[in-house]
């Protein structure tokens, strides 16, 4: 009885960590983004601080080498599942994004996290079908 009270004990400690996970502010790092074209295939590589600052409702985008170069939004759908919070899982979500000169736009993000390498890909509607990839350097809660 003791060992299913405990078995029981650490499944619901680790689904309300993996849940807490999904609602908190979170800094996303790389040095690096690549463009892919619909196939897959690397057509453009820039090279930058990014920053990417997320939680359950706005996103932020800052290469730190262009200040004016920012896209923030607000999240529109969101969800989140992590089997092991930063490593393994997948939080994904659409917002409407602004822009400092007032153009707008709608994209679609996905964090995914596999054996602990974490990638942010990003599709925004006015891309004719590329994807923007970034491979996640370091990240913090804040």
């Amino acid at each position: 009885m003791q060992n299913i009270i405990l078995a029981f004990a650490i499944v619901l400690l680790t689904s309300v960590s993996t849940f807490a996970q999904c609602d908190k502010k979170v800094k996303w790092q790389a040095t690096k983004a690549e463009m892919l074209d619909q196939s897959g295939t690397v057509v453009d590589t820039k090279q930058g601080t990014i920053n990417i600052t997320t939680d359950s409702k706005n996103i932020s985008l800052e290469i730190v080498e262009n200040p004016g170069d920012k896209l923030e939004g607000t999240i529109s759908e969101h969800s989140c599942d992590w089997k092991e919070a930063f490593k393994n899982g997948k939080t994904s979500f659409k917002a409407n994004l602004n822009n400092p000169n007032g153009e707008t736009a709608v994209g679609t993000f996905t964090i995914e996290g596999k054996d602990g390498k974490l990638t942010i890909t990003m599709q925004l509607d006015r891309m004719d079908g590329k994807t923007i990839r970034i491979a996640v350097e370091k990240h913090e809660v804040i």
